[in-house]
């Protein structure tokens, strides 16, 4: 209900001279008295209504200056293309040379951090390998080990069965 009136009035008091909202002013204010309301709700709804209408004001402030720098950036970038137009016009065997050498650049550091890579993937790899390797050997030593503990247990066993049958 509130917002309906707000609209309504704003609606009519926008973009309206100083004496049509003045005059509209009192037509509201006769209204609002008529509905029965205290002066201090009356002064509420018409600090509302100016309030909105700053609001208002202040967006269609801010829709007229995106409008502008828009325009603005259009102009700029039409005076860029043509300036660039006529510096390629110009100086356009300079220009492909220097593009040319980028791309060749670009391509090279593309190159080269792919190269660095496969490294380091090498290197990761050949690291996995060394380790399990190394983990393989240990393994096999461990139960060479064990083996020969069991061996010279099993010598030492029959060496008591023989001292024992002597």
């Amino acid at each position: 209900f509130r917002l309906n009136w707000v609209v309504v009035g704003l609606h009519k008091m926008v973009l309206s001279t100083d004496r049509q909202k003045t005059q509209r002013q009192e037509e509201l204010r006769s209204q609002w008295e008529q509905e029965g309301l205290t002066e201090l709700q009356i002064e509420e709804r018409f600090l509302a209504l100016e309030e909105a209408e700053a609001e208002q004001q202040e967006n269609i402030f801010l829709k007229e200056r995106t409008e502008k720098e828009g325009q603005l950036r259009k102009q700029a970038l039409r005076k860029k293309r043509h300036v660039e137009d006529d510096l390629e016009d110009e100086f356009g065997d300079l220009i492909a040379d220097e593009k040319g050498q980028e791309k060749k650049e670009k391509k090279k550091k593309k190159k080269d951090k792919e190269e660095k890579k496969k490294k380091k993937k090498d290197k990761d790899k050949d690291e996995k390998k060394q380790k399990k390797e190394k983990k393989m050997k240990k393994e096999k030593d461990e139960k060479k080990k064990a083996k020969d503990k069991a061996k010279k247990e099993k010598k030492k066993e029959q060496k008591k069965k023989e001292k024992r049958r002597k």
